[in-house]
């Protein structure tokens, strides 16, 4: 049997929330939808009380608190709620096509070693910021740009890789990945999405779905989170220190957890320019902690720094 929990986290999202509602209860097989109201300023509690007494279907949490904890947090909270074997997001401001779960049902059926499937969404404009953001030509399909096998998923997933990246709206997974992963990143305010789908390609077997038609609309408009480029380019230092630590603890493969140190060190030149001073200091204190990363192929090609520097 193939049900979906679908999880929903809310913030200031009472424009938009009752479609993404909507489109996910059209859905044959979502059995609940967990919205998670995050203390939005606006009626987007209101609102969601109101969807909850028309609906069957809808289960309302909040933090405990009733206090705002972001995006990662409020996403665990729904998982933790969430009473089915497979788990499926949705932010409420986007919303599924359908046919939405139709690849997955008939990969999950036909392989039980199958933990996850991703798809293809489509960026659509809600306001003229978004219009302007999206430009006049035809939208392109956002996912990755082929179908990779899952063991070649980690290299190749943005911003490990370079050849695209799934949206969680169009990521389905069994629950009990998240025991192997770990939870979202609740420190993350940013790239939350970004951090779980990298350690998802990194531990679980997670295959293609419909990457030729778009299954979710994903909504471009002046309140994304992710609006500013700049601010997700500063926050991938944070990023890929915290995926490098977590691949360490998860003892991946050492070529992995080089590789995720390669990243964090590369982000941080961008970002945060070191001299050449903190950069061997970063090193050497890294190496320290971490001896194996002498032995990576990215240690040694910092020898030619090592040298000018002890020179």
């Amino acid at each position: 049997m193939f049900e979906v929990s679908v999880i929903i986290p809310v913030y200031n999202a009472a424009k938009y929330i009752e479609q993404a509602v909507k489109s996910a209860l059209e859905q044959e097989e979502v059995v609940e939808i967990i919205l998670v109201e995050d203390a939005s300023s606006d009626n987007s509690l209101a609102i969601c009380i109101d969807i909850q007494s028309r609906f069957k279907k809808i289960k309302l949490v909040q933090h405990h608190d009733k206090k705002n904890h972001g995006a990662g947090a409020s996403r665990n909270l729904g998982i933790r709620n969430a009473a089915s074997e497979f788990i499926a997001f949705l932010d409420a401001d986007d919303q599924y096509l359908p046919g939405r779960f139709s690849a997955e049902k008939n990969i999950f059926l036909s392989e039980a070693s199958i933990e996850g499937v991703y798809n293809a969404c489509i960026p659509v404009a809600l306001d003229d910021e978004g219009q302007s953001r999206l430009g006049n030509a035809s939208p392109s399909l956002l996912t990755m740009n082929k179908p990779y096998p899952p063991e070649q998923l980690f290299e190749n997933i943005s911003p490990v890789g370079e050849s695209g990246f799934f949206f969680l709206n169009t990521l389905t997974v069994k629950k009990e990945v998240f025991n192997k992963t770990g939870l979202m990143n609740p420190l993350l305010r940013l790239s939350q999405d970004t951090d779980i789908t990298i350690k998802l390609a990194a531990l679980c077997k997670i295959v293609p779905g419909n990457l030729t038609a778009p299954v979710a609309l994903y909504a471009i408009h002046s309140n994304n989170r992710s609006n500013n480029k700049d601010q997700l380019t500063a926050n991938r230092p944070n990023l890929f220190y915290n995926l490098y630590i977590w691949g360490r603890n998860k003892q991946l493969p050492k070529c992995r957890v080089f590789l995720l140190w390669e990243r964090y060190y590369h982000f941080n030149l961008l970002v945060n320019k070191p001299s050449r001073n903190q950069q061997l200091l970063l090193l050497c204190r890294e190496g320290l902690k971490n001896t194996d990363l002498f032995s990576s192929r990215f240690f040694l090609r910092q020898l030619p720094l090592l040298n000018r520097l002890i020179s």
